[in-house]
Parts: structure tokens; C-alpha cells; sequence
């Protein structure tokens, strides 16, 4: 029976591949999303490392492992766990590209953040927080030879030019796509209120959408203190 998803279809084509390939048992829907979930175990500890050093890289692993948000979408059929690795992947790459002015990088970011774009729509979300990571970052020295500067410098322009170029294309064309389908009545659009919006959004950055915030706010503190420490640590 067909049905209408609102979602881009980078992740869909994905699953079609496999499915293709491997059949339609529960065990071929759902190998991408638990593919994508251990994925991220390794892009924390590589980010973590970059940060702040192998011991920060190896807290980072092991929250992404325990994390019951992530246990529970890498059982589900779903984009999600895959768009969190693109995520992860993107701010690695950015991270390099403004750190180190290397084009490649800023030509992996500029692929990685579209493949997201194309996998979920909100992930534009992160990609205005990662504009602002980047304007942080940029005019920060980064203590080259002095020789090498203006060459790096220029480099790390060409890149950023690109990787915008890029993201400005694929984000035009799925912006018309999702503008679109906000219009269609497939939508199913229906008024939520800003206080239901916020526990949502509490509740999908640590354990998940199923939980009952008055049931578990302990651990929403213990995240939300991490989450804080996290930003303190970053910004210092």
C-alpha cells in the first residue's frame, strides 16, 4: 500500500539497496540503523581524541555505547542513527578543515553535511550551530611557519568557499522538496504547544521520546550536567 514520508530519501535509497540485496527479514530492515549506531561509537572516540585526548575519547565511546537513545533507534527502522553518524562525521571533518585549513577537509564536511541534509531535514538545525562553531573558530591562529601561513590560509578559504557552494545547492533544492510537503495535507500538521516541544526535545537529547520526564528527571539532570560541562569544556 503506499504510503507518503515526509522525510529526504538518502536513507530510504540506502535501505532499499540492502534489502535488495539482502531480502526484507527484520534482521536486512534494521542492519543499517544498528550499522550506523556502532558507527558512532567510533566517531566519538576520534572527535573526543581530537578535543581533548585519548582518555576524553574513550568517555565520549563509552556514553555513545550506553546511550539508551541510541540503543533504542539502532533497533528501529529508521534514518535516525544514521544522520547522528553523518552528524558526527561532519563536525569532524569541520573541525580539521578550520583547524588544520586543509581543502580536503572542508570538501568532506561540504559532502558529509549534505548526505545529512538528504537524510533528515532538521538536520539544519546543527548545521547553523556548526556556522557558528565556525566563525568561532576561524580567526583563531593556529601557530603555522610563518611561511606557510598565507599558503594554508588560502587553502582553508578555497575549502570553506566550496563547502559552502555546495551546501547552499543541495540545501536550496531539498528546501523547495520539504517546503512542499509542509503544504501538502499528507503532512498532518497539527498545533504543539512550546512546553510539550521543550520535553520532546529534552527528552530526544538523552533517553529518548518514549520516557516520562516526571518519571526519570534524575537522569535528565545527569545529562543536562554533562551536556553543560561538555560546552564549558569546549569553549575553554
Amino acid at each position: 500500500m503506499p504510503t507518503v514520508d515526509l522525510h529526504p530519501p538518502l536513507y530510504f535509497l540506502v535501505l532499499h539497496a540492502f534489502t535488495h540485496c539482502c531480502g526484507e527479514s527484520d534482521l536486512a530492515l534494521r542492519f543499517p540503523s544498528a550499522l550506523f549506531a556502532t558507527l558512532i561509537v567510533p566517531l566519538l572516540y576520534a572527535f573526543g581524541v581530537r578535543l581533548r585526548g585519548p582518555r576524553t575519547g574513550m568517555a565520549a565511546a563509552l556514553f555513545g555505547a550506553l546511550s539508551p537513545f541510541y540503543l533504542w533507534y539502532a533497533q528501529e527502522a529508521r534514518m535516525y542513527t544514521m544522520v547522528t553518524a553523518l552528524g558526527l562525521a561532519a563536525v569532524y571533518s569541520l573541525w580539521r578543515a578550520l583547524t588544520e585549513r586543509k581543502l580536503r577537509w572542508g570538501l568532506a564536511f561540504a559532502l558529509i553535511s549534505s548526505a545529512a541534509l538528504a537524510t533528515h531535514y532538521l538536520y539544519a538545525l546543527l548545521l547553523v550551530s556548526q556556522v557558528v562553531l565556525g566563525l568561532a573558530l576561524w580567526p583563531r591562529k593556529r601557530g603555522f611557519p610563518s611561511s606557510e601561513a598565507p599558503k594554508m590560509r588560502k587553502r582553508g578559504r578555497v575549502g570553506l568557499a566550496l563547502s559552502a557552494i555546495i551546501l547552499v545547492i543541495v540545501a536550496i533544492a531539498l528546501g523547495r522538496t520539504a517546503i512542499d510537503l509542509t503544504r501538502s495535507p499528507a503532512a498532518g500538521r497539527e498545533y504543539v504547544p512550546l512546553r510539550i516541544m521543550l520535553f520532546d526535545f529534552l527528552n530526544s537529547s538523552s533517553l529518548g521520546l518514549s520516557v516520562n520526564p516526571g518519571e526519570v528527571w534524575p537522569i535528565l539532570l545527569i545529562f543536562g550536567a554533562l551536556y553543560l560541562g561538555g560546552l564549558i569544556s569546549l569553549w575553554r
